[in-house]
C-alpha cells in the first residue's frame, strides 16, 4: 500500500494552468484516490466541471483563481514567509532539492505548489514529511479560507487536498516576528 505522500502528485496536473487534458486528469485523480470517498467526490465534481468548460473558459477560470488574489497563490513561500527573505532562503534550497533529485519547476518558482507536490514523494522519508508538514500542508490550510466548499472552480481540488492533507498529516506552523528578522538582518550586514 503506498504511504500518504505517494498520492500528493495527483493532485499536481490539476493545480497546473489548465490544458486539453485537465478532465482527464482530474478523473483520474479521483479514481486514485477513490479509497478516500470525501476527497474522491470532491475532485470527481471538479472533473465534472472542468469538462464542461472550454478550454478558454477553464484558463480564465484558473487566472480569477490563482493569478488575482493573493490569498490563494499557489506559491507555497508565499504564505509561509510573505515577503520577508526567508521565502528566499526557502526558494534556495527547495531549488537545491529539485536538482538532486532530477527535476525542474519549469517556468514556475520552485515553490509552486504542484512541484512541491511531485517533490515531497521523492525526498527521503523524513524530509518528505518535514516539507508537508511544515510548508505544504501549511500554505493549503490558509488558502481553503479563500475558497467556498459549495462552488464549482478551482479551488476544490485545493479543498480535497487539505482534506487528504488533514487526515494523514500534522500541520506544523511556525510564527515568526518580521520585525525582530528585519532586525537581525540589519545587524549581521
Amino acid at each position: 500500500m503506498p504511504e500518504a505522500r505517494d498520492y500528493l502528485p495527483h493532485f499536481a496536473p490539476l493545480l497546473r494552468y489548465p490544458g486539453p487534458e485537465s478532465a482527464r486528469f482530474a478523473q483520474q485523480a479521483a479514481e486514485a484516490l477513490a479509497e478516500f470517498p470525501a476527497v474522491a467526490e470532491r475532485l470527481q465534481r471538479h472533473a465534472q466541471w472542468v469538462a464542461g468548460l472550454s478550454r478558454h473558459e477553464a484558463e480564465e477560470a484558473f487566472t480569477r483563481t490563482f493569478d488575482i488574489n493573493p490569498a490563494v497563490a499557489l506559491e507555497v513561500g508565499f504564505h509561509l514567509f510573505g515577503l520577508a527573505y526567508q521565502r528566499g532562503q526557502f526558494l534556495a534550497r527547495v531549488q537545491q532539492a529539485l536538482v538532486e533529485h532530477g527535476m525542474s519547476s519549469g517556468t514556475e518558482l520552485p515553490d509552486h505548489l504542484p512541484v512541491l507536490l511531485e517533490l515531497a514523494p521523492r525526498l527521503p522519508q523524513a524530509i518528505g514529511v518535514e516539507l508537508i508538514e511544515e510548508a505544504i500542508h501549511p500554505a493549503v490550510a490558509h488558502m481553503r479560507g479563500g475558497f467556498d466548499p459549495n462552488q464549482p472552480g478551482f479551488g476544490q481540488p485545493v479543498l480535497a487536498l487539505h482534506d487528504f492533507l488533514a487526515a494523514h498529516f500534522k500541520c506544523v506552523i511556525y510564527q515568526f516576528d518580521e520585525e525582530a528578522t528585519r532586525e537581525g538582518a540589519t545587524s549581521h550586514a
